[in-house]
C-alpha cells in the first residue's frame, strides 16, 4: 500500500509503498519509479519529507530515520535509538526535525538528526503526522481523530475540533491559516483559520485515505492503496485512477 506522498515541486515528488521502498515522479505523478532499497532490502517507511529539492527524511520502523542531500539519490542511516514504529517526519530547516510515532511521543532534533530527545510527554493516542507551518507553529493529529496545536515550537500543545472520530492519516498545509487532512473512509477536512477549526469538505474512495499532500489552493493529491487521486478544485471533487508504479 502507499504510505505517504510528498512533492517538492509542480514535477518532482516521492512516494513510499510499504514493503516495496521508495518511489520518485518528475512529471507531476503521472508515471513512478523506484529509487531505492535500503540495505539491499525493501523497507517499510511511514514518513516523508524534504527541506528543498536535495535534503529530505523518510522514517519508520523501529525508529528507524534516513537522510538524503542529494535528492534521494543516496540515503545515510541517523541512528536515532528511539526503538518506536514512527509515522512522520518534519523538518523546519536543514538541522531542526520533529519525529513522532506508536507509542504518542514526539522527538526533535536541532543537529539534522544527529541526536534526537523527546520533547513533550507522551499522548495517549498514536501520532500519525506532525506538520509545521513555521518554527513555532505546528500541528499534530492522531488516530483517534484529534488535531492538536502548538505555537511554542512542540513544548505545549493544544487540542482544536474536528467533529470526527475518524483516525487521521495525514495533514497538508499550503500556507499559515489553510490546510487539510484525510480521514479513514477518505474523508477529507480543510482549515482556513489556522487550524483552529475543521470542517469535512469532501469524500474521496476509502482506498486513498492514506496521505495527502497539496501544491497550491487548487492542486492536491491522496493517496492509498494502489490508487492516487487528484483535485484541480481544492479538494471538492476528485480524480482517481489506480497508481503507476515501476
Amino acid at each position: 500500500p502507499i504510505l505517504r506522498i510528498f512533492f517538492t515541486d509542480a514535477n518532482n515528488g516521492y512516494l513510499s509503498v510499504g514493503g516495496e521502498g521508495i518511489f520518485k515522479t518528475t512529471d507531476g505523478g503521472n508515471t513512478w519509479n523506484n529509487t531505492i532499497t535500503l540495505n539491499g532490502l525493501y523497507d517499510s517507511f511511514n514518513a516523508i519529507y524534504f527541506t528543498d529539492a536535495n535534503t529530505g527524511y523518510i522514517g519508520g520502523n523501529l525508529g528507524k530515520i534516513n537522510k538524503t542531500t542529494d535528492g534521494g539519490v543516496t540515503w545515510k542511516n541517523k541512528t536515532t535509538g528511539l526503538g518506536t514504529e514512527l509515522f512522520s517526519v518534519f523538518a523546519t530547516n536543514r538541522d531542526t526535525a520533529y519525529t513522532a510515532g506508536k507509542e504518542g511521543k514526539i522527538f526533535k532534533t536541532e543537529n539534522g538528526g544527529i541526536n534526537f530527545f523527546q520533547q513533550t510527554q507522551a499522548f495517549a493516542t498514536t501520532i500519525i503526522k506532525v506538520y509545521f507551518t513555521s518554527n513555532n507553529v505546528g500541528f499534530a493529529c492522531s488516530d483517534s481523530g484529534r488535531i492538536m496545536k502548538t505555537i511554542d515550537g512542540g513544548e505545549t500543545w493544544v487540542l482544536k475540533p474536528t467533529n470526527t472520530l475518524r483516525g487521521f492519516t495525514d495533514l497538508s498545509f499550503i500556507n499559515a491559516n489553510q490546510g487539510y487532512a484525510v480521514a479513514s473512509g477518505g474523508f477529507v477536512f480543510k482549515t482556513n483559520d489556522g487550524g483552529e477549526t475543521w470542517d469535512s469538505i469532501s469524500t474521496s474512495e476509502p482506498d486513498v485515505s492514506r496521505a495527502i499532500w497539496f501544491l497550491n489552493e487548487d492542486t492536491g493529491f491522496v493517496a492509498g492503496t494502489n490508487k492516487i487521486a487528484r483535485t484541480y478544485d481544492g479538494g471538492n471533487t476528485w480524480n482517481i485512477h489506480t497508481s503507476l508504479l515501476a
